[in-house]
């Protein structure tokens, strides 16, 4: 099944549109872009009015003048902010993986959410004090492969090998998803700038998230970019957010278990 889809810009981010309903923004990772939810819009689009953006210096949005360095999760969820102002959205459902669920979390503690879906989210630690090594492995892999990248997201053992550290289920991984991941991650370029602005900080504002918006933390049992033992401090996320492991899923459950991911985004929304 196939979303219709239209593409649009304001505030300064390209953006995707699909279905009809309540609207869910979709916000996605460090070094990735909307294409990382393709999986899942075509399901949450039979319920939703799904907006898949592509935060600064991600995907197709550029990166601003005023945010070249240092660009915080607060940073990026003020630009969702001035976008929501722009098309009119007071408050929407929110899911984001990683990164982006950090930004979700960040938007329900500015007053704009509905609910959240927070997938494997970045933030819930003590302020960490460096870059994540795996994610700079990452980086520094796909651009080595580079020259490749048509003929090696062919090949079911180039993906498993090469998403060894984000999946546990390789053999979901499509030729489109691992060529599109792989290219988005070499050319983001707020990569650095965001990277480094989840440096000694940490999600910090949990008191300012409503108690009537609906938040589920959802980690996979086979999270390797995020490890149980330091990436999710519970005192960290709102008091009343409802924390589930998902099985055999590692760091973006929208490539691992996408059925599961569409549920339990509606789960979260009750819609």
């Amino acid at each position: 099944m196939t979303a219709q889809t239209s593409t649009h810009e304001a505030a300064g981010l390209v953006y995707d549109v699909s279905g009809a309903g309540p609207p869910l923004v979709l916000l996605h990772g460090l070094g990735s872009s909307s294409k990382a939810f393709a999986a899942v819009v075509p399901g949450l689009a039979e319920h939703f009015t799904t907006y898949s953006l592509d935060l600064p210096g991600h995907g197709r949005s550029p990166l601003p003048d005023d945010l070249v360095d240092d660009i915080s999760p607060g940073d990026l969820a003020a630009a969702v902010g001035r976008w929501m102002d722009a098309l009119g959205i007071d408050r929407t459902h929110v899911a984001g993986n990683s990164m982006g669920g950090w930004v979700a979390l960040e938007l329900a503690a500015d007053g704009r959410a509905l609910s959240v879906t927070a997938l494997c989210p970045a933030g819930l630690w003590e302020p960490i004090r460096r870059r994540s090594p795996l994610m700079d492995i990452n980086r520094g892999f796909a651009r080595l492969t580079r020259p490749a990248i048509p003929v090696l997201s062919r090949s079911p053992l180039a993906r498993a090998i090469g998403f060894r550290h984000t999946v546990e289920r390789p053999e979901m991984l499509t030729p489109e998803i691992t060529a599109t991941a792989v290219r988005d991650l070499i050319a983001a370029e707020a990569y650095d700038a965001a990277h480094d602005g989840m440096v000694n900080r940490s999600f910090d504002r949990s008191d300012k998230v409503p108690d009537d918006v609906p938040v589920v933390i959802a980690f996979g049992d086979h999270d390797r970019i995020i490890p149980a033992i330091a990436g999710r401090e519970r005192d960290h996320s709102p008091v009343h957010a409802r924390w589930i492991t998902l099985e055999r899923c590692g760091h973006v459950p929208m490539w691992d278990v996408p059925a599961e991911t569409v549920a339990l985004i509606r789960s979260t929304s009750r819609v």
